[in-house]
């Protein structure tokens, strides 16, 4: 099978890798997509299972800064390998606790041997394990002064590995192979799986995949403030730097209001009006006018009820009706005032 088919496995794990270093984690996945599953009969750089070939940091969007983090965060966790050469540098899968390529090897070199390699080590089969119980050798003399010591009731170590049963990691029974067409269809249930994992508030957004995955990080109701604090803003040269800066900080910003010089003419008579409103008793629907306003909607005062409008008409309608609407509200409150000053 070639190595730009079939899929890779990648544990839920992972996603805490992501949350504490997005370069390390894309670097991760670029080196189990591109990893020799075999030791080819051929390659260029003389690569072996479990091995790629890196330098084109670019293609997953890492600056040199952080493909040099990415590395040293990689190694640290004891993930990767990584060795210099004249050509660039070679990657060498050392772990599969976060993403497993499913590679064979022929090899028996002195590499460090795998997980699967390490489980056989330590632990023998039973019969293995009866044979080193079993004495080669005649018994030294000290084990014959204990021989009359009553046993422990408890069974030793020993005695608990020869009867420990098989672990996740030692198969039972070997898996028939996946045919391609299995494959192909694995793969589009992984890709699914993945591309869901993204708000929904991101819809829209001019955002590479890779840019809405690392809000991931952050809860939705961060993320959707975030996008209507980028929607508010005019002229936004990075909006992902934006996102996250709104996201990173302590306290969400209060969103910014609409610029004067970028209201229409009927917006600016309808903010006139709604000051109207406010100065003369009706506080509760200025405030709720602040939030339809931006949007061209509005509630107006008209034969004593409130009556909702679009500002899509032509300004000499808008006037006329705002006219009206402050000539109502002035003669309602003359009208009052008379009745009060009558009971005085």
């Amino acid at each position: 099978m070639k190595t730009s088919e079939g899929f890779v496995k990648l544990y839920r794990e992972a996603f805490d890798l992501l949350k504490d270093s997005r370069p390390a984690f894309s670097l991760l996945l670029l080196i189990g997509f591109r990893a020799k599953r075999i030791d080819p009969t051929y390659s260029v750089h003389k690569l072996k299972a479990n091995e790629a070939f890196l330098g084109d940091y670019e293609t997953i969007g890492l600056t040199r800064s952080e493909y040099r983090t990415a590395i040293e965060k990689l190694e640290k966790d004891g993930l990767v390998k990584f060795k210099a050469t004249t050509r660039g540098t070679i990657a060498t899968l050392i772990s599969t606790s976060l993403l497993d390529i499913n590679a064979e090897s022929d090899e028996t070199d002195d590499r460090a041997p795998s997980d699967s390699h390490l489980v056989a080590i330590a632990q023998p089969t039973i019969d293995q394990e009866v044979a080193t119980l079993s004495p080669s050798e005649k018994p030294s003399k000290l084990s014959m002064e204990n021989q009359d010591s009553q046993p422990s009731e408890k069974p030793t170590d020993r005695h608990q590995i020869a009867f420990r049963p098989p672990r996740d990691s030692q198969p039972v029974a070997s898996k028939s192979p996946l045919t391609k067409k299995e494959e192909k269809e694995e793969e589009k249930r992984a890709a699914a799986a993945y591309s869901r994992t993204v708000y929904k508030c991101l819809d829209g957004l001019d955002l590479s995949d890779q840019e809405k995955r690392s809000l991931m990080c952050y809860s939705e109701h961060r993320v959707a403030h975030a996008v209507e604090f980028v929607k508010k803003k005019k002229n936004v040269d990075s909006p992902i730097g934006l996102l996250t800066w709104v996201c990173q900080q302590p306290t969400l910003p209060e969103l910014p209001r609409e610029s004067q010089k970028s209201r229409t003419p009927q917006q600016k008579l309808a903010w006139e009006y709604n000051q109207f409103l406010s100065s003369n008793g009706y506080t509760a629907q200025a405030k709720q006018n602040e939030e339809k306003i931006p949007n061209d909607r509005m509630v107006i005062l008209e034969q004593g009820q409130l009556m909702p409008i679009t500002l899509n008409h032509p300004l000499q309608i808008l006037q006329e009706d705002f006219r009206k609407s402050k000539e109502e509200i002035l003669k309602s409150q003359r009208i009052v005032q008379g009745l009060q000053g009558d009971k005085l």
